[in-house]
């Protein structure tokens, strides 16, 4: 009776050690993906102030100055000259000014999330769409009443669908861009394809500079417990499907 009183204290003991184990390394693990998430959120910011800093210097600095070249070159003897440069000069003022909004929106892109991260997805095809440059198909199978409330997510989800956006405007020389913005089975699915210029993906995520944006785009996504996947050709265009589990709130 003896033995197996302490045969059975035994096993108790050693699945209670087992146990505080466990709760150690899952707290551990909460702690170490806080920590991740913490420093995917500081990543963001930082791509943002230098995108600011870059914006600033190399196109509306230099908006700004060949504004003031074309002014400071008016001859007002030469008035139909001088028309023409005003003309251009004005062009330069509004090329400047939609510059200028555009960062804007970067700058507010966190107090546009408190809008909900569906409303502020449609902000951004908005903006998009007033630009004229591109022929826009956005689908959603989301109702605006929808709200997902995970702040972590929906910040690293939206600067995702941002940085997509911005690659495709920068580099794909597209005239169409469709975006699929769905809710399927406890998972939010954001896709983003364009009919531009597309790349050798193999050569582009093993690029020092390309591959590090787009591995990086993996791994913020990764870390909100979700998946980026990329399909790319040369004249084939480029498409971008993002995963992430989520819950209503």
């Amino acid at each position: 009776m003896i033995c197996m009183t302490l045969l059975m204290s035994g096993i108790f003991i050693s699945f209670l050690i087992k146990y505080r184990k466990r709760q150690i390394r899952h707290k551990e693990e909460l702690v170490q993906t806080e920590e991740e998430l913490l420093q995917a959120h500081l990543e963001v910011q930082e791509q943002i102030r230098r995108h600011l800093a870059t914006e600033l210097h190399d196109n509306i600095g230099q908006l700004l100055s060949l504004t003031n070249a074309t002014l400071a070159s008016v001859d007002l003897q030469q008035q139909e000259k001088a028309a023409r440069k005003i003309t251009d000069a004005q062009e330069l003022v509004k090329r400047s000014l939609q510059q200028l909004r555009q960062l804007s929106r970067v700058l507010h892109g966190e107090q546009v999330l408190e809008q909900g991260l569906a409303a502020a997805i449609r902000q951004e095809i908005n903006w998009l769409q007033r630009s004229d440059y591109y022929e826009i198909t956005f689908n959603s199978n989301i109702p605006e009443e929808m709200q997902f409330s995970e702040h972590n997510k929906n910040l690293v989800l939206f600067r995702l669908l941002q940085e997509s956006i911005s690659n495709i405007v920068k580099h794909a020389e597209a005239s169409a861009i469709e975006i699929n913005f769905d809710y399927m089975q406890d998972k939010l699915q954001l896709g983003i394809s364009d009919n531009g210029n597309g790349f050798h993906l193999p050569e582009a995520l093993s690029a020092s500079s390309g591959g590090m944006g787009l591995n990086n785009m993996r791994k913020r996504a990764a870390l909100i417990g979700g998946s980026l996947q990329i399909e790319a050709a040369p004249g084939a265009g480029t498409s971008i499907r993002i995963q992430v589990p989520y819950i209503p709130s």
